[in-house]
C-alpha cells in the first residue's frame, strides 16, 4: 500500500498586490516578503500589460505605457540601486 507523503509547506510573501489578493511569490532570503514587497511591504512598482492597436503587447506603470525592456530595466535599477528609474 502506498505510504502518503505530507505536502512540502510553501513559504510565500507576506505582502498583499493591490486588490487585497495575497502576494504567490516566494520570500528574499532572511525575509518575510518578496524581492518587491522586501521595503516595509511596500512595492516598488505595480504594473498591467495591455495590448496596443497593433497587436504588440506594452505595460502600463502609472499613466505611461512602456515597452518590456523598459519595465525589466526599472526592475534591475530597484534592485541593484535601491530605486526605480524615470522613463528614458
Amino acid at each position: 500500500m502506498p505510504v502518503k507523503r505530507p505536502e512540502a509547506a510553501t513559504i510565500r510573501c507576506l505582502a498583499t498586490n493591490q486588490s487585497g489578493a495575497p502576494c504567490a511569490a516566494p520570500p528574499t532570503r532572511d525575509s518575510h516578503y518578496c524581492s518587491l514587497h522586501h521595503d516595509n511591504n511596500k512595492e516598488m512598482m505595480s504594473a498591467t500589460v495591455t495590448l496596443t492597436d497593433d497587436r504588440e503587447c506594452r505595460i502600463v506603470v502609472g499613466l505611461e505605457i512602456i515597452e518590456e525592456w523598459q519595465f525589466r530595466k526599472r526592475a534591475l535599477e530597484f534592485l541593484f540601486f535601491g530605486e526605480v528609474g524615470e522613463s528614458s
